[in-house]
């Protein structure tokens, strides 16, 4: 419910549209009475002109006849509304017509005022209650724009990995049913490699954390610079990443992605004043050999994990001040 402010708007400049100069002089006079104070009466003839004025001029409230001679009725009020979001509107019309009002409300004016009864203290409480329903709704829409952007960012932090940026597990998961709905009506064939990196708790133990996240951004762009848009490259959590291809038409084709993937590990890191080296475990499964996204993680897991089994080194101490050594590059397939 709205209710007289504490302290009414200021109002300083008045644009009016009114081609009628009899009501023209009328309406001057009942704003010089209404607002005894310096006012700034704009008077305009028809909507072109108003148009004008108000991409050239800044006004506290337009003051706007629907009969103009350029102009008949209220479709251009949401023009004008589009044109200048923040000016108040005004309707005066010499026909009493509750619909037509209606409109005029719907279309964007904040008030609907009938020339036959107007009075400087009916135009003073019209101009003052336009004002502040604009500036009501004008907050209303800026809070209502700010809770989008919110609502909009918690699904964005919902769907990607805080640290790395990537998609996360609940990305993968809508992603990965609708690709693999779209193999399935395409008779089309999915990889998913599941990596992991060899050694990564010692890292975290012996550098600290810091240097455990700042490695883990370092391998997400590596692995982001080799994988295609239409590809899906997924941190599930630690230090495991997925990557979700239609590239396979025969196995040669993951494997050659699985070689640069290796490849992109052959540099160290750097990471401060420290290069770290690490390998990733790959795991590799298919559709349609595994029907559905949870077998396919199931077995590529299965299959990394095999790969892990098999690492020709595992270092028990890695000194502060010496990189981490290569592991194994075998890729197990499963299944």
């Amino acid at each position: 419910m709205l209710t007289t402010p504490t302290i009414a708007p200021a109002i300083r400049r008045i644009l009016v549209a009114e081609d009628n100069l009899a009501d023209a002089e009328l309406i001057k006079e009942m704003l010089n009475r209404a607002f005894p104070q310096h006012l700034e009466a704009c008077f305009v003839t028809r909507l072109d002109d108003t148009l004008a004025a108000i991409e050239r001029n800044v006004f506290d409230i337009l003051l706007l006849d629907l009969g103009l001679p350029d102009h008949q009725g209220v479709d251009k009020i949401d023009d004008i509304s589009n044109r200048v979001p923040a000016l108040p509107i005004v309707v005066l019309t010499g026909n009493e017509d509750d619909e037509v009002a209606a409109w005029a409300l719907r279309s964007g004016a904040q008030d609907y005022l009938p020339k036959s009864q107007l009075s400087p203290e009916l135009l003073s409480r019209g101009i003052r209650y336009a004002v502040e329903r604009k500036e009501i709704t004008q907050r209303l829409q800026e809070e209502l724009e700010r809770t989008a952007e919110q609502n909009e960012l918690l699904a964005c932090a919902a769907r990607y990995d805080c640290l790395t940026g990537l998609p996360n597990r609940l990305m993968l998961q809508e992603v990965g049913e609708r690709a693999i709905k779209q193999a399935r009506r395409r008779k089309h064939s999915l990889a998913l490699m599941f990596l992991d990196l060899n050694g990564f708790k010692l890292i975290n133990d012996s550098y600290g954390h810091d240097v455990g996240d700042e490695l883990l951004k370092g391998v997400a762009s590596r692995l982001n610079s080799l994988v295609r848009q239409c590809d899906l490259l997924a941190r599930l959590g630690g230090d495991e990443f997925v990557i979700l291809t239609d590239i396979l038409q025969d196995l040669c084709e993951v494997k050659s992605l699985t070689k640069r993937i290796e490849g992109a590990f052959d540099e160290p890191f750097r990471v401060g004043e420290i290069d770290v080296t690490c390998r990733p475990a790959i795991g590799i499964a298919t559709y349609p050999e595994c029907p559905d996204l949870p077998a396919l993680l199931r077995y590529a897991d299965k299959a990394m994990y095999k790969q892990k089994k098999y690492a020709a080194l595992k270092p028990t101490e890695i000194p502060r001040s010496v990189p981490t050594q290569p592991l194994t590059r075998t890729v197990q397939y499963q299944p």
